[in-house]
C-alpha cells in the first residue's frame, strides 16, 4: 500500500513487519528511475536510510554517498565488560555461568540472555579490545568461549615449541 512511511508498505498486517528480525524496504524514487532508497530497521541494526542507484551494466545496487556512522558513542559499560572479560579469560561455558560471575564481580545482576545480546552487539569493538567471543551449541546447552589475546600483540612466543624447562 502507498504510505508516507515506507516500511507500512510491507505487504500483509502490521503483525508480519512486527514478527520480524530486521525490515528493508527499497523504494524507487519514481516509477522506472534508477534512483532508490533503501530503509533498513530491525533489532539489531540502527535504523538507516541508504540512496541507492541501479547499475544496469552490472544489475547492482550501489551506494550513491558515503555512509556516514553516525553511531551513538560507545556504552560507559563496554570497557568495565571488556576488563571483567579479559580477566575471566579463558572462560568455556554458558551465559548464565558468565552472567553469575559478572555478578559477583560488579554486584549487579544481569540476566543471561541480556549479556549474550551485549556481547553480541559488542562483539566487533571487543574483538578490537583483543577478546573474542565465540558462541557454540551442545545438545543441552548454548555455550559461550572467551579468549584474550595480548593487548600489546605479543603473544608471549619465544619462537620455542617444546614445553621442556629452561
Amino acid at each position: 500500500m502507498i504510505d508516507d512511511d515506507p516500511l507500512n508498505m510491507i505487504s500483509g498486517t502490521t503483525g508480519l513487519s512486527g514478527a520480524t528480525d530486521s525490515s528493508f524496504v527499497l523504494k524507487p524514487d519514481r516509477r522506472g528511475s534508477e534512483l532508490a532508497t533503501l530503509y533498513c530497521t530491525g533489532r539489531d541494526i540502527e535504523y538507516r536510510e541508504l540512496p541507492l542507484r541501479f547499475q544496469k551494466e552490472t544489475h547492482t545496487w550501489e551506494l550513491t554517498a558515503p555512509v556516514i556512522d553516525d553511531a551513538p558513542p560507545a556504552d560507559p559499560a563496554l570497557n568495565s565488560l571488556s576488563v571483567f572479560l579479559s580477566g575471566v579469560s579463558p572462560f568455556d561455558g554458558t551465559a548464565t555461568e558468565l552472567s553469575e560471575l559478572l555478578e559477583l564481580h560488579t554486584g549487579e545482576k544481569i540476566l543471561p540472555s541480556v549479556l549474550s545480546k551485549r556481547l553480541a552487539r559488542y562483539a566487533s569493538e571487543l574483538d578490537k579490545a583483543g577478546i573474542q567471543i565465540t558462541t557454540g551449541r551442545t545438545r543441552d546447552a548454548r555455550t559461550l568461549h572467551i579468549s584474550a589475546r595480548p593487548s600489546d600483540g605479543n603473544d608471549g612466543n619465544d619462537g620455542k615449541n617444546d614445553t621442556a624447562s629452561v
